[in-house]
């Protein structure tokens, strides 16, 4: 059996850190992971789509504020842009937004239904 050189040593030495250093990493970034939204309108919201929530903190993160009716309206904007192009039309739009937004509606209506119940 050969002798390690020292150039074997320290890189070997320098794999050891760097896989403690990528564990520890990821030990302290792992995501937390929420099992149930909270019971409220915004709760709800976000189970509805956690998609939009997690655009809209992203985009609170870069200083635009939104609320996740407006983040899934954006991204479904988005989505329905690429999907047919130059053919997006006002009819294409109106359609979109009375989508969004009778989806949402439902959910503040059935959160209303859920606190006059508890009352």
């Amino acid at each position: 059996m050969e002798k390690p050189t020292s150039k074997q040593k320290l890189k070997k030495a320098q794999d050891y850190l760097f896989e403690k250093a990528t564990r520890k990493v990821n030990k302290l970034t792992k995501k937390k992971v929420v099992k149930e939204a909270p019971k409220t309108l915004f709760g709800m919201q976000i189970k509805h789509n956690p998609k939009a929530h997690e655009f809209s903190v992203a985009m609170a993160m870069v200083g635009l504020t939104t609320d996740i009716p407006s983040a899934d309206l954006i991204l479904r904007l988005f989505d329905k842009i690429e999907k047919v192009g130059r053919n997006f039309d006002i009819s294409s739009a109106v359609d979109l937004q009375f989508e969004v937004t009778n989806e949402y509606e439902a959910i503040k209506e059935e959160f209303e239904k859920l606190t006059n119940k508890n009352k």
